[in-house]
Parts: structure tokens; C-alpha cells; sequence
């Protein structure tokens, strides 16, 4: 395994790319070395690339050496898009639903057959869930939680006119509404 293979799978796990370094470096002894700034963290895994034994040490150029551009770049690419179906990959950031039906944000970590594990952008901490009662979403954009609150507006208001409705139809009768007012076949002045 290549030097910037090793570096994005641990580095995210260690608070990401070292304060100040412009490069990183692997030691012939498994030590991830970051630039010229004395000692890093070593690792169970030793690259292909490392630094052998008696060389000098590398220099942005030099084939066993990362600069962050590489590193976030190679981080970049291998950024995990989702559309919203099924559940959520391990490494996309996501919304959530909270128990409380408010919706966070956050990185899902680990996925398993019956349980969901993801961290929780607003607070920090790490959560775990069945699979089946907890909603995820990709991050919808402004104009999304925008929709997303006059639907439920519309909706709200159907119930109260209408107290027999379930929420579900009031949903599906708000997204009408609304398609029809963005299609024009309803105007307001």
C-alpha cells in the first residue's frame, strides 16, 4: 500500500492532516513523520514508499513523500456521494432524524446489518440506532429547507381545516399544492 493510501484511512481517524506540517513521510520503523518537525505517530502498517533506512528524508518531489494538497485530494475523490436510497454509506455526511423529530446533521461511521452508527456534527458525539426507525437524508440545500417548511405549513394548515386528515395525506395533498403553484396552474397575486 502507498504512502497517501495509509494516510487517508488513518489521518481521519487521528484528528486529520498534522497542525502546520506541509508534508508527511513514512520512517523505515512504521512512524508517520509530518515535514521536518521532529516526531509523528506510528502505525501498524509500513508503505511501500517509506523512507528506508539510512536515506535522508524526503522533500516535497521525492516519491515517498505526501503534501496536503495530495492527501486532501486523494481524500476528495474518494468522498462518498449518496442519493438518498437505501441507507447511508460509512463516510457520507447526512442528515438525520433525532428522536425528538428534529433533524441533525452528521458522518455516518459504521453501518451494519440492524444498527446505523454516525457522529453528530452538533454536538460531537457518536450515536447508534436500528436501522429500520431512523431516517437519514442527504443535506438538503437552502432552497430544499425552504420547500421543506412551506410543505409543512400547507400541510398544517389542511389538518386544521380538515381535522380527519392524517398527516400523510396532508403531505401528499401540501406537495400538490405547492407543485401547482410552481407549475403557474395556480397564482398569487
Amino acid at each position: 500500500m502507498k504512502l497517501i493510501e495509509i494516510l487517508v484511512h488513518e489521518l481521519p481517524k487521528r484528528g486529520g492532516w498534522p497542525d502546520d506540517a506541509e508534508y508527511c513521510w513514512q520512517d523505515w520503523d512504521k512512524e508517520i513523520r509530518p515535514g521536518s518537525k521532529g516526531f509523528g505517530f506510528y502505525i501498524n502498517e509500513l508503505a511501500e514508499n517509506n523512507r528506508s533506512k539510512g536515506e535522508e528524508n524526503p522533500v516535497p518531489g521525492d516519491d515517498n513523500c505526501v503534501t496536503r494538497e495530495q492527501y486532501e485530494a486523494a481524500l476528495a475523490a474518494i468522498k462518498t456521494e449518496w442519493d438518498g436510497e437505501g441507507l447511508p454509506p460509512v463516510g457520507v455526511e447526512c442528515e438525520f432524524k433525532a428522536n425528538d423529530g428534529s433533524w441533525g446533521i452528521g458522518t455516518v461511521l459504521c453501518v451494519g446489518k440492524n444498527r446505523i452508527f454516525w457522529l453528530c456534527h452538533e454536538d460531537g458525539d457518536e450515536y447508534t440506532s436500528e436501522v429500520s426507525p431512523r431516517e437519514f437524508r442527504p443535506i438538503r440545500s437552502e432552497a430544499g429547507k425552504k420547500k421543506e417548511a412551506l410543505l409543512s405549513q400547507i400541510a398544517s394548515a389542511i389538518i386544521g381545516d380538515v381535522p380527519d386528515t392524517g398527516i400523510a395525506t396532508a403531505a401528499m395533498y401540501a406537495e400538490r399544492i405547492y407543485d401547482a403553484i410552481k407549475s403557474g396552474k395556480i397564482v398569487i397575486d
